[in-house]
């Protein structure tokens, strides 16, 4: 970020961002003011608190891109999710909002569940913003965000593994100031925004803001109303009390609701999309078939108190806060409306979290020192609630046999060879040929056998109930079983006289029949978990910069970190899901069961699992940094950091892990921050490394049913980042970034429980290259101004979370053209209004681009990815008071 220095003008600056290969802010129109001809412009410094304390961003030895509140009006960024386009080393390929995920430099967490915590942390006004449902945070009224790569674990603390966004708002101030801006687009895009600040009393001052934002969908659905639109509305307010020098007390407030039909997957195996819409031409980027609903709804509340006191040579600090968020997701998992493959989910979050940190700071002869203190606790209860049909049971034990054995139904015929499978068949080929498996069921009136072979593998698995007074049989809980059409009283013992394939035929497959085939299919199949949990942390913390010499300066810090989690885990079989009936001898009742959420076969009993764990680690940083010139330093850092293990929420039982180890990466990087040609232009550059133990994957695994798990890999990664700006001209200004990373997971765990080994694959959801560059051009015509802004990035193919499936390079160009009246110059010297007119287009040649694959609908063979939006354009107008 760089400013052109205010001394060339005395305005009220009003700065333009241009974001490409970092982002970039330009104060306005400087080359049209005559009284500064022949002063050249120049890069200003931007001021961040990456180190606790207001400092010269050049002059931190941590990586990072600043973006203004001018530079989010530029970009059109209205949340975190919209930086992560121009942002070298940073991916926010997010869906949803209350779901989200941040990377840095290939570092992130997918868990959709609160078992686990996010690798990069999410900061707003100093204050922790906790778990995914509350950490997509809006961008209104925000004086800037700094994204801080690389762990920050020493003064940012746990969770930070791959870095921070810290997010600051605007304060309050004794200058009296309102604001509107207005916009309008295409989809129907009507935004909103007022802003009021003024002097309470010579010592206090207040600051308000509401924001409103509403745009249909541009997601066409052939059986329903538009998705993915939006509809949220905010509230912000502050008060800042300074009776003196020495005392500054800010609180905060903030509300914000947001209710819309977004989250939407497609469906990317053709087979459930043709099956569902076969008279519709299969296509990622076009109308959508469903037939589930998909909403979000959240609402967050959050209040905190700043308190800053000046003890003589000594500085204390208090942050006290308290955020609570409710929000609920319902997706259709499948991203079809193939009745076989039926899977709708709602999921529910009711969160609050308290925090409270102290410190205190100083300086001494050479170097400055910072000691402190921290404690939260955070109340996180979640739902899942999940809703298939018997029809989906059938698929889904097809393709679990497929996924297993592409010849598991050769005894009908269908092998491999038939198939088009062999063993290193991926997942999305495999799942492929389902529909056509159950329709050759269909057709040899065996329909149900996949699910009665399922069955019985699960019941063989079991003890037999009988084995204390009969003697153990060979065929475990089939003892239990009623034989139906077989002669005898239970499956067992059908299958010790007639053998056991048999006894599949006469006594399982007519039971699941019965339930399967026709319109008993198409009956519903709920089942429900509950989690709960009380995480605490405590930590102190200390770090201490030290000036060896006028050039060279050291930067050393300690975190001490103590994570205790209780956790519950609670489901139960609902008693109208069933198959299978008891046999006579084991009292001839329904067999309740459950498939999405194994609760290791206690029936009915809507058991509670409680699990209790602590977590400890010692996290720290060593930096050297050297002042080459006055415009350029050096510097060179080792870093580690740290996040708690936690709990695999959505299934118990006993190949089941309840709670997996703790993450830890140290870091090492070598950085470079330099303004040349007289502060004209800015290069700064960093390289890295990072060697990454037990990283939280998130795993679909089954044993006994697949399950979605947190599993623990190792992996490494090494890369560099380079971003430049340069003020070519008074008139012409040029941004640019580039990014490189290379990850690879070196132990892959999940080879325990899948066939799939991704040891020596890379991470996913991270491109190896990403290139951003922009263009601002300033021009005056008589007394109008106008600035003219195009943006392009560019990033090269990555590597998706569904195994061999890639999401392909993808480009977007983006631009922007700003007009201000006559006289806006001698406006912005007064207290008179000053106002502009923007018009912009985002995506300008409609790029086609996929976000990721993701989502539960990969365990019933329904793979789904979700696609970027199509161009945008509007109208902005804006007017400061």
């Amino acid at each position: 970020m760089f400013f052109i220095s205010p001394t060339l003008m005395r305005l009220r600056v009003t700065s333009l961002t241009l974001c490409g290969l970092g982002a970039v802010v330009f104060a306005p129109v400087t080359f049209a003011n005559k009284a500064n001809v022949g002063v050249e412009p120049m890069l200003e410094e931007v001021l961040v608190t990456a180190q606790k304390r207001l400092e010269n961003g050049q002059q931190v030895p941590i990586a990072m891109t600043v973006y203004s509140n001018a530079d989010l009006h530029r970009m059109g960024a209205s949340s975190l999710s919209d930086l992560g386009a121009a942002t070298s080393g940073v991916e926010t390929n997010n869906y949803n909002v209350t779901q989200p995920s941040y990377s840095i430099r290939g570092i992130a967490t997918s868990d959709f569940t609160v078992g686990s915590d996010p690798a990069v942390g999410v900061y707003l006004d100093g204050v922790y913003v906790a778990r995914g449902a509350g950490a997509e945070l809006f961008t209104d009224d925000i004086a800037r965000i700094e994204v801080l790569k690389g762990p920050q674990g020493t003064l940012f603390g746990r969770n930070t593994t791959g870095g921070a966004i810290h997010v600051t708002s605007n304060k309050p101030s004794q200058q009296a100031e309102q604001s509107l801006a207005l916009s309008a687009g295409n989809y129907g895009l009507k935004r909103l925004s007022l802003v009021t600040n003024n002097a309470l009393t010579d010592t206090a001052a207040y600051r308000v803001n509401v924001h409103s934002e509403v745009r249909d969908g541009y997601i066409q659905q052939y059986n329903g109303e538009a998705l993915n639109n939006r509809d949220r509305q905010s509230a912000n307010a502050g008060v800042l009390w300074q009776p003196n020098k020495k005392v500054e007390l800010l609180l905060r407030a903030n509300y914000g609701q947001l209710n819309q039909r977004s989250g939407t997957v497609y469906t990317t195996t053709q087979s459930v999309y043709q099956s569902g819409n076969s008279a519709e031409p299969f296509n990622l980027f076009g109308s959508v078939s469903l037939d589930g609903e998909n909403k979000e709804e959240r609402t967050t509340f959050g209040i905190s108190s700043n308190l800053q006191l000046a003890l003589g040579a000594v500085n204390f600090t208090s942050i006290t806060a308290y955020r609570q968020v409710e929000a609920s997701l319902a997706n259709d998992e499948d991203g079809s409306s193939d009745n076989g493959h039926y899977f709708h989910s709602l999921n529910t979050d009711n969160n609050d979290y308290l925090s409270q940190e102290l410190r205190l700071n100083g300086e001494f002869h050479r170097g400055s020192w910072l000691v402190g203190a921290s404690y939260d606790v955070e109340h996180v209860d979640h739902l899942t609630h999940v809703t298939l049909n018997y029809n989906t049971l059938e698929n889904f034990a097809i393709y679990t046999a497929i996924l297993d054995d592409p010849n598991a139904f050769a005894g009908l015929g269908l092998d491999a060879g038939v198939l088009g499978l062999t063993d290193q068949s991926l997942p999305q080929a495999r799942a492929e040929v389902v529909n056509r498996i159950r329709a050759q069921l269909q057709g040899a009136g065996v329909e149900g056998i996949a699910v009665s072979q399922f069955l019985t593998q699960q019941l063989l698995d079991q003890q037999d109930p009988f084995a204390g007074t009969l003697g153990a049989g060979p065929w475990g809980a089939l003892y239990a079983i009623d034989a139906v059409g077989c002669p005898q009283n239970s499956v067992g013992e059908a299958a010790d006289e007639l053998g056991l394939e048999q006894a599949i035929f006469c006594g399982i497959l007519p039971q699941v029949q019965n339930r399967l085939v026709g319109p008993a299919g198409q009956t519903l199949w709920p089942e429900q978990l509950r989690n709960t949990g009380r995480y605490q942390s405590s930590a102190i913390f200390t770090d201490v910069s030290f000036q060896a010499s006028d050039a060279l300066q050291f930067h050393a810090g300690l975190r001490y970190t103590v994570d205790h989690k209780k956790f519950t885990i609670q489901t139960g079989y609902d008693s109208a899901n069933y198959f299978l009936t008891s046999s006579t001898a084991a009292g001839a009742q329904a067999l309740p069961m459950g498939l999405a959420f194994f609760n290791n076969g206690v029936d009915l009993a809507n058991t509670v699992i409680e699990l209790d764990d602590t977590w400890n680690a010692v996290s720290g940083r060593f930096v050297t940094d050297y002042t080459i010139s006055s415009t350029s330093m050096a510097y060179a850092s080792i870093a580690s950091g740290f996040k708690s293990g936690g709990f695999n929420s959505l299934s118990y039982g006993p190949d089941i892990t309840p709670a997996f180890d703790a993450e830890e990466i140290v870091h090492y990087e070598l950085g470079y921050k330099a303004d040349w040609l007289d502060n004209r232009l800015r290069v700064n550059f960093a390289a890295f490394q990072y060697i990454y133990n037990n990283k939280q994957d998130l795993v679909l695994v089954g044993s006994p049913l697949p399950s979605y798990q947190i599993i623990n890999n190792d992996s490494v990664g090494h890369g560099l980042e380079v971003d430049s700006y340069w003020l070519a001209t008074h008139a012409w200004a040029l941004s640019g970034n580039y990014s490189w990373l290379q990850t690879e997971i070196v132990r892959d765990l999940s080879t325990h429980y899948t066939q799939f080994d991704r040891t020596g694959q890379p991470q996913s959801t991270t491109p190896e290259h990403k290139i951003n560059v922009g263009s601002l051009y300033r021009a005056q015509f008589g007394d109008h101004l106008f600035s003219w802004s195009v943006e392009y990035h560019w990033q090269a193919e990555r590597v998706g979370t569904l195994p061999g499936e890639n999401i392909a390079a993808q480009q977007r160009w983006n631009t922007r053209l700003v007009y201000r009246p006559p006289n806006s110059l001698q406006n912005s010297a007064s207290n008179a209004p000053v106002w502009e007119l923007a018009l912009w287009v985002q995506n300008v040649f409609n790029a086609k681009s996929l976000g990721n694959y993701n989502g539960a609908g990969s365990a019933i063979g329904s793979h789904t990815v979700w696609p970027k939006p199509p161009r945008m354009f509007g109208l902005d107008f804006r007017i400061t008071f």
